[in-house]
Protein backbone atom coordinates (compact mmCIF):
# COMPACT_ATOMS: atom_id res chain seq x y z
CA UNK A 1 0.00 0.00 0.00
CA UNK A 2 1.63 3.24 -1.09
CA UNK A 3 1.76 5.86 1.62
CA UNK A 4 1.12 9.54 1.28
CA UNK A 5 4.82 10.31 1.77
CA UNK A 6 6.40 7.88 -0.65
CA UNK A 7 10.06 8.73 -0.05
CA UNK A 8 12.85 6.82 -1.75
CA UNK A 9 16.49 6.37 -0.67
CA UNK A 10 17.83 9.44 -2.48
CA UNK A 11 15.07 11.70 -1.19
CA UNK A 12 15.76 10.50 2.36
CA UNK A 13 19.50 11.08 1.90
CA UNK A 14 18.88 14.63 0.64
CA UNK A 15 16.54 15.40 3.57
CA UNK A 16 19.16 14.05 6.01
CA UNK A 17 21.92 16.22 4.53
CA UNK A 18 19.73 19.36 4.64
CA UNK A 19 18.67 18.59 8.22
CA UNK A 20 22.31 18.03 9.24
CA UNK A 21 23.30 21.37 7.76
CA UNK A 22 20.36 23.33 9.23
CA UNK A 23 20.03 21.69 12.67
CA UNK A 24 23.62 20.71 13.26
CA UNK A 25 25.23 17.41 14.24
CA UNK A 26 24.68 17.78 18.00
CA UNK A 27 20.90 18.37 17.86
CA UNK A 28 20.13 16.00 14.93
CA UNK A 29 19.47 12.82 17.05
CA UNK A 30 16.96 14.65 19.29
CA UNK A 31 15.26 16.20 16.25
CA UNK A 32 15.03 12.78 14.59
CA UNK A 33 13.40 11.31 17.74
CA UNK A 34 10.93 14.20 17.87
CA UNK A 35 10.11 13.83 14.14
CA UNK A 36 9.65 10.06 14.62
CA UNK A 37 7.28 10.68 17.55
CA UNK A 38 5.25 13.17 15.51
CA UNK A 39 5.06 10.77 12.57
CA UNK A 40 3.96 7.98 14.94
CA UNK A 41 1.22 10.19 16.42
CA UNK A 42 0.06 11.24 12.94
CA UNK A 43 -0.17 7.59 11.87
CA UNK A 44 -2.13 6.71 15.04
CA UNK A 45 -4.56 9.60 14.46
CA UNK A 46 -4.99 8.57 10.84
CA UNK A 47 -5.60 4.93 11.87
CA UNK A 48 -8.19 6.05 14.48
CA UNK A 49 -9.98 8.26 11.97
CA UNK A 50 -10.14 5.37 9.48
CA UNK A 51 -11.53 3.07 12.18
CA UNK A 52 -14.16 5.67 13.20
CA UNK A 53 -15.24 6.18 9.61
CA UNK A 54 -15.49 2.43 9.08
CA UNK A 55 -17.56 2.04 12.28
CA UNK A 56 -19.88 4.86 11.24
CA UNK A 57 -20.35 3.38 7.77
CA UNK A 58 -21.05 -0.04 9.25
CA UNK A 59 -23.53 1.46 11.75
CA UNK A 60 -25.21 3.39 8.92
CA UNK A 61 -25.46 0.22 6.81
CA UNK A 62 -26.92 -1.67 9.77
CA UNK A 63 -29.47 1.11 10.29
CA UNK A 64 -30.41 0.95 6.60
CA UNK A 65 -30.75 -2.83 6.80
CA UNK A 66 -32.93 -2.50 9.91
CA UNK A 67 -35.14 0.00 8.07
CA UNK A 68 -35.35 -2.33 5.07
CA UNK A 69 -36.20 -5.27 7.33
CA UNK A 70 -38.96 -3.23 8.99
CA UNK A 71 -40.38 -2.22 5.59
CA UNK A 72 -40.40 -5.85 4.43
CA UNK A 73 -42.15 -6.91 7.64
CA UNK A 74 -44.75 -4.15 7.19
CA UNK A 75 -45.43 -5.26 3.61
CA UNK A 76 -45.72 -8.88 4.76
CA UNK A 77 -48.15 -7.89 7.52
CA UNK A 78 -50.23 -5.90 5.04
CA UNK A 79 -50.38 -8.86 2.67
CA UNK A 80 -51.34 -11.19 5.51
CA UNK A 81 -54.09 -8.82 6.65
CA UNK A 82 -55.51 -8.43 3.15
CA UNK A 83 -55.39 -12.21 2.60
CA UNK A 84 -57.14 -12.81 5.93
CA UNK A 85 -59.75 -10.14 5.09
CA UNK A 86 -60.46 -11.78 1.73
CA UNK A 87 -60.84 -15.24 3.25
CA UNK A 88 -62.89 -13.93 6.18
CA UNK A 89 -65.32 -11.95 3.98
CA UNK A 90 -66.98 -14.99 2.31
CA UNK A 91 -67.25 -16.74 5.67
CA UNK A 92 -68.88 -13.66 7.17
CA UNK A 93 -71.25 -13.46 4.19
CA UNK A 94 -72.22 -17.12 4.64
CA UNK A 95 -72.88 -16.55 8.33
CA UNK A 96 -74.97 -13.48 7.55
CA UNK A 97 -76.89 -15.42 4.92
CA UNK A 98 -77.66 -18.21 7.36
CA UNK A 99 -78.73 -15.91 10.17
CA UNK A 100 -80.65 -13.40 8.06
CA UNK A 101 -82.29 -15.75 5.58
CA UNK A 102 -85.75 -14.86 6.89
CA UNK A 103 -85.12 -11.17 6.35
CA UNK A 104 -84.02 -11.56 2.75
CA UNK A 105 -86.83 -11.65 0.20
CA UNK A 106 -86.25 -13.53 -3.02
CA UNK A 107 -85.92 -11.40 -6.12
CA UNK A 108 -88.97 -11.43 -8.37
CA UNK A 109 -88.24 -12.56 -11.89
CA UNK A 110 -89.81 -11.16 -14.97
CA UNK A 111 -91.93 -13.73 -16.83
CA UNK A 112 -90.19 -15.41 -19.74
CA UNK A 113 -91.36 -14.55 -23.21
CA UNK A 114 -93.42 -17.27 -24.86
CA UNK A 115 -91.63 -19.17 -27.61
CA UNK A 116 -92.79 -18.32 -31.08
CA UNK A 117 -93.31 -21.31 -33.38
CA UNK A 118 -90.74 -21.62 -36.13
CA UNK A 119 -91.95 -22.11 -39.66
CA UNK A 120 -90.20 -25.34 -40.62
CA UNK A 121 -92.83 -27.16 -42.67
CA UNK A 122 -96.38 -26.45 -41.82
CA UNK A 123 -97.89 -25.53 -38.52
CA UNK A 124 -100.65 -28.18 -38.94
CA UNK A 125 -99.53 -31.79 -39.07
CA UNK A 126 -101.21 -34.13 -41.52
CA UNK A 127 -102.11 -37.70 -40.60
CA UNK A 128 -99.55 -40.21 -41.82
CA UNK A 129 -101.84 -41.81 -44.51
CA UNK A 130 -102.53 -38.44 -46.04
CA UNK A 131 -98.86 -37.58 -46.03
CA UNK A 132 -97.98 -40.77 -47.84
CA UNK A 133 -100.61 -40.08 -50.52
CA UNK A 134 -99.36 -36.54 -51.01
CA UNK A 135 -95.77 -37.78 -51.38
CA UNK A 136 -96.91 -40.33 -53.99
CA UNK A 137 -98.76 -37.68 -55.96
CA UNK A 138 -95.68 -35.42 -55.97
CA UNK A 139 -93.47 -38.23 -57.15
CA UNK A 140 -95.82 -39.04 -60.13
CA UNK A 141 -96.05 -35.41 -61.21
CA UNK A 142 -92.29 -35.03 -61.10
CA UNK A 143 -91.79 -38.08 -63.32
Amino acid sequence: EPSMFDVGFWELALISVVALVIIGPERLPAAARTAGAWIGRARKVLRDVKADVARELKAHEIDELDDLKQNVQNVGDTIDRSFNDETAAPAAANTAAKTGADEIKPKSRAPRAAKQPTAKKSAVKQPSAERAAANKARAKSAA
